[in-house]
């Protein structure tokens, strides 16, 4: 069963409603929560319902030179919503983190019909428990958000990308190394593997002001880096392999006798993209079932698998 709300108190008595019949919500439609409700530039905050899409949020930002430092694939498509529920990141995630980070309140509709709040406008806001970590990742097993409220950042004066082509994982580590002993505004460290060739790029950028870009430029192109403007790599495997599978790994561990097919991996930050659909980063099933069972005993929403 399938729900498409115009206000969150729809949505809440929707689920109120599905619970008292023994039905179960299965896909969570968020369309018609579209509207950005507050936006506060000078404090670098802005709150929205729970449908509106991340390219719809960047856009109305662009003109206070403002962005929410996110670029998952197919932002066109992915909701706020979803962006949190799934925790959906892309290569920035090295110097920006991943959306929990940027989450500072959440409004959700649990199945009793009830909303309830967590966190707020302020970022500086720690009372309580913070069921806005909880809340992300959980895939709308918890409750179904309606409304999200984000830290921004200011647009970066320069952006910057370079590459380098290494035999192996394991020497792209050995530049990793070399990229860490230097003072460098990183915020993309990934490493890619050529489809059609089978080698191996490893992929960076650099944002802040012109004079930090130029000169973090100067010391990778000493390492042998060369510019490069194609962003489209993270974008092209998300697009070939839209249900690959997650993995974590320490750089020391990295080599490739498992990554002989294809595979994506956010270097910096220890994450692995695989083709191959299987185990995805997904939260611990054994607490998740227990907390499943306090937030949604009926099983209205949807689960994990």
């Amino acid at each position: 069963m399938t729900q498409n709300n115009r206000t969150p108190e729809e949505l809440a008595a929707d689920l109120r409603s599905m619970a008292e019949a023994g039905n179960s919500l299965g896909e969570v439609d968020l369309s018609g929560l579209n509207q950005i409700l507050d936006h506060q530039p000078q404090d670098l905050v802005i709150t929205a319902q729970a449908g509106v899409s991340l390219t719809s949020l960047q856009e109305a930002l662009l003109p206070q030179n403002q962005w929410l430092p996110v670029d998952p694939a197919n932002s066109n498509e992915l909701t706020l919503g979803d962006l949190v529920a799934f925790n959906r990141f892309g290569p920035s995630l090295h110097g920006y983190g991943m959306i929990r980070d940027h989450l500072i309140g959440i409004q959700v509709a649990s199945p009793d019909g009830n909303l309830f709040r967590s966190g707020g406008k302020v970022v500086k806001n720690v009372a309580g428990y913070d069921l806005c970590k909880l809340i992300t990742g959980a895939r709308h097993s918890l409750g179904v958000l309606t409304e999200v409220t984000f830290k921004l950042r200011a647009i970066p004066q320069s952006s910057r990308s370079f590459q380098v082509a290494c035999d192996n994982p394991t020497s792209a580590i050995a530049k990793r190394r070399e990229l860490n002993s230097l003072s460098l505004p990183l915020t993309v460290m990934d490493l890619i593997r050529s489809p059609e060739s089978k080698t191996w790029s490893l992929m960076i950028t650099f944002q802040g002001t012109n004079a930090e870009v130029n000169d973090a430029a100067n010391k990778v192109e000493r390492l042998g880096f060369s510019p490069t403007s194609d962003q489209s790599a993270f974008r092209d495997f998300c697009a070939r392999f839209p249900d690959h599978s997650l993995d974590r790994f320490w750089p020391s561990k990295l080599d490739g006798a498992h990554l002989e097919s294809d595979a994506y991996i956010h270097l910096g930050a220890g994450i692995i993209r695989y083709a191959t659909a299987g185990s995805t980063d997904s939260p611990s099933s054994e607490i998740h079932q227990r907390l499943k069972k306090q937030f949604d005993p009926k099983g209205v929403l949807p689960t994990i698998n």
